[in-house]
């Protein structure tokens, strides 16, 4: 019997990192304070060609993150949801993965492959609905 993962943005100063281990919970902060998931995240990958990660969750929703160069870590709201699509009114996503270009990304759902252009114009429609076969 697995245990379930349940996965979360945090983050605590790196001088408190001995306390971190220790499971002191007060320590960790959210990572991007608004914009989260609703539940806990199913999958998450990254870009190998733009700054972002791709993240889906139990909310059956689809986040695409933003993230700084090393130079702009220190500037206030750095981090950010770009982008927030519902993958399904009824299924949740399962896992996801990114073009290595970083404009399109495919979320697995029970029954199809979906993939969508990531670009705030275009997220709203489904670039492609691939339904899956069940043997």
């Amino acid at each position: 019997n697995e245990k379930e993962k349940i996965w979360s943005f945090t983050t605590f100063p790196v001088s408190q990192a001995d306390l971190a281990t220790t499971g002191q919970l007060d320590l960790f902060v959210p990572w991007v304070p608004t914009g989260m998931h609703s539940g806990p995240i199913n999958d998450i990958t990254t870009s190998r060609s733009r700054r972002i990660v791709a993240t889906c969750g139990q909310d059956k929703q689809l986040k695409i993150w933003s993230y700084p160069s090393e130079e702009g870590v220190s500037q206030p709201n750095a981090f950010g949801s770009e982008l927030t699509i519902e993958v399904s009114p009824y299924d949740k996503p399962l896992k996801l993965a990114i073009h290595p270009m970083g404009f399109q990304v495919a979320v697995i759902l029970p029954d199809v492959l979906r993939i969508y252009h990531l670009t705030p114009q275009q997220a709203s429609r489904t670039l492609l609905d691939l339904p899956l076969k069940h043997p």
